[in-house]
């Protein structure tokens, strides 16, 4: 370690405020306590996303609509390299934390945001200049290219901002805390909606305003997030004057774990593209009852967000404190909990899947698909929470690329070969798709359960000595 690192640790080392209670008896709380705020924090998301798709859509403009659809996918695929390196902090800070080593989570902590930062530029650069070009990669119309490509220049210059907070909402769950990037995300996406409806409504800047307000919202949450590390408001403390380091022993073990998150990220956007390719060849109706049955899924996603979340942190900790035992019966407890939940929220769907999905207003022939479509997504309700957990105990552990082999493997076999065969070989339709995608889940489910019944993830070292 250098003269000015080891300076940096002197001057910010902290104990922590909070450990977790990692005592078998307290585990319950322990993983609701981190768990619920992870399920606020998604559950805000969702609810932006939604916001801003009212929003664009109350401007009456078809082409304003598909340019923001458009410039969000490719934004998203922008974002598989930033959760990377969040995914890969959150492990390292979580299991030094645990061993007690602070001064090395705060260590893996800096490097991470100013690898993130200078990334983050670069993305930046490359998106401004290349917006327009992506646009007509997808062969979209004109007037699509134009408001759509306005809209991504001005949202993506604060992305390395957004992607700094990504990161740092990353190193405080990895200390334990997940109630600090619950009130960021809240805050921030309450200015969000709040500043696009100002903008494009009251000063009349139709899309340009929603641009402008998600941008500020961005860049103000970034801040937060930095102003928080700054502060030691959260269990870690991060001097700003510190995030400016490198160290090539830190940066090549967080490379290490983040690269195959960002893979499997990019695989996984890529993925979707070629199944929505599926779904568009058996018509227009299939599309929009599937966008119905998906949007009333993702509340399923949100209490197995929250887990998954805990389950990382309260494994990497455990490992860091050689609890075995504890990381184990974490995973163990955490599928029991999402089996009750997902057979309750599958009965609800299997029930009253016609009666919830009227509620969007569609057509006869595409409601009756979408109920049938999420009647079907019951079956896959409880593998997809065990899919989360699993992989969350295994990037919590330091494993990264089991998860990634396990997903090409499904997505190979079950998400475009059992798909295609059942929705268009057999016929099967939309109703084929969401079968297939029941046990697409369900092997992914069962190839996570083997390796983490191997037991290697608990004898991965802890970190590496640092110079």
């Amino acid at each position: 370690m250098n003269e000015v690192e080891e300076k940096f640790i002197d001057e910010s080392q902290i104990e922590p405020r909070k450990s977790l209670d990692l005592r078998p008896e307290k585990l319950n709380r322990t993983m609701w306590s981190l768990a619920f705020p992870a399920i606020i924090e998604n559950l805000m998301g969702m609810l932006v996303y939604l916001a801003d798709a009212f929003i664009v859509g109350w401007l009456k403009d078809a082409n304003a609509l598909a340019g923001t659809m458009l410039a969000g996918t490719l934004f998203m695929v922008t974002m598989a390299p930033f959760q990377g390196i969040a995914v890969a902090t959150t492990s390292l800070v979580a299991r030094n934390w645990g061993a007690k080593e602070y001064d090395k989570a705060q260590r893996y902590g800096n490097q991470a945001l100013c690898f993130g930062l200078f990334f983050g530029l670069g993305l930046m650069f490359v998106g401004f200049l290349l917006s327009d070009s992506l646009f007509h990669w997808f062969g979209a119309s004109e007037p699509v290219i134009k408001l759509g490509g306005t809209y991504l220049r001005i949202v993506i210059i604060t992305i390395p901002l957004e992607m700094l907070m990504f990161i740092a909402s990353g190193i405080m769950r990895g200390s334990g805390d997940t109630k600090s990037p619950m009130y960021i995300t809240v805050t921030m996406n309450v200015i969000n909606i709040l500043l696009c409806i100002i903008l494009a409504f009251g000063f009349n800047l139709g899309l340009i305003g929603v641009a402008y307000g998600s941008m500020i919202a961005q860049a103000l949450g970034g801040l937060f997030a930095l102003f928080m590390l700054e502060r030691g408001w959260s269990h870690i403390k991060l001097p700003v004057r510190n995030f400016f380091c490198w160290n090539k022993q830190l940066l090549k073990e967080l490379i290490t774990l983040a690269y195959p998150v960002a893979i499997e990220r990019f695989i996984g956007s890529g993925a979707h593209l070629i199944f929505m390719k599926i779904i568009a060849m058996l018509g227009t109706i299939a599309i929009a009852a599937h966008f119905i049955a998906v949007r009333l899924e993702s509340l399923a996603f949100m209490p197995a967000f929250g887990i998954n979340v805990a389950v990382m942190t309260i494994v990497g900790q455990s490992l860091g404190a050689r609890k075995t035992d504890i990381a184990e019966l974490s995973v163990r407890r955490a599928m029991l909990w999402t089996t009750g939940f997902m057979l309750g929220l599958g009965i609800i769907f299997v029930s009253f899947a016609h009666s919830i999905v009227v509620l969007f207003g569609a057509t006869p022939e595409v409601i009756r698909l979408a109920g049938l479509a999420l009647q079907i997504s019951a079956l896959e309700l409880p593998f997809l929470s065990y899919t989360m957990i699993l992989s969350g105990c295994l990037r919590g552990a330091g494993d990264t690329k089991s998860p990634l082999y396990n997903m090409i493997v499904c997505v190979l076999l079950f998400r475009f070969g059992v798909v295609y065969l059942f929705a268009i070989t057999f016929g099967w339709g939309l109703a084929g798709v969401w079968l297939a995608t029941a046990i697409d889940w369900f092997g992914r489910t069962v190839g996570l359960w083997y390796v983490f019944k191997r037991g290697k993830w608990k004898l991965i070292p802890v970190s590496h000595p640092t110079n």
